[in-house]
């Protein structure tokens, strides 16, 4: 999957919510690029807008890699 722009357009971006079991520190927050956090019963919401499937799958191994465990992961409807 890759995006693609019309001149003088912004890029096409898919917002992604990730659920994960937890709450993130402070320190691992600032290691991700998320749009919002947001409490998820008893873990963490993460929106993420992402250009393509290669941000996506990065996006998931940093989490991976900062121990951090995944619930859900859905694709957000775009706006009307």
């Amino acid at each position: 999957m890759t995006a693609r722009a019309v001149a003088g357009s912004m890029p096409c971006v898919i917002r992604y919510r990730i659920v994960i079991d937890g709450r993130l520190t402070s320190r691992l927050a600032g290691n991700i690029d998320a749009a919002a956090f947001e409490p998820c019963g008893s873990g963490m919401s993460l929106l993420v807008d992402l250009a393509d499937g290669g941000e996506l799958d990065a996006l998931l191994q940093r989490l991976g890699d900062l121990g951090v465990s995944v619930v859900s992961l859905e694709q957000e409807p775009r706006p009307a």
